[in-house]
């Protein structure tokens, strides 16, 4: 069995700028036994419909891997969500560029929903 250890810790801040809209900020670094990653993430959230909540947010990472080469990320994300008693939903869409010998890019597209009954 292996066991990979996983570190997870952001530090950040946000700021309410009207009754609607947030805007934030955060330094995030992940750690598993493969990989450090290290984040810079800022983004607004926006919600003008109660329990619907929509975001805009640009990260740039650097990312040490021990097996591979490292290399830098950029993310452009957009996400909406909706939060109800019992229910909950959220869907966010990606795009990703990967900086290194040879240039990444991809676009990543990632739901869930929970149903409490």
């Amino acid at each position: 069995m292996v066991m990979i250890m996983e570190f997870k810790t952001s530090f950040g801040t946000n700021s309410k700028i009207n009754k609607e809209t947030t805007i934030f900020g955060e330094y995030r670094i992940d750690e598993n036994s493969n990989q450090t990653k290290k984040s810079n993430v800022i983004g607004v959230d926006f919600s003008p419909l109660d329990k619907w909540i929509f975001s805009l947010d640009y990260s740039l990472s650097d990312v040490i891997d021990k097996s591979k080469s490292d290399f830098s990320r950029e993310i452009i994300g957009l996400g909406v969500s909706y939060n109800k008693k019992n229910l909950k939903t959220k869907s966010r869409l990606e795009y990703r560029k990967d900086v290194k010998v040879s240039d990444l890019i991809q676009i990543v597209i990632n739901s869930r929903t929970t149903l409490e009954i």
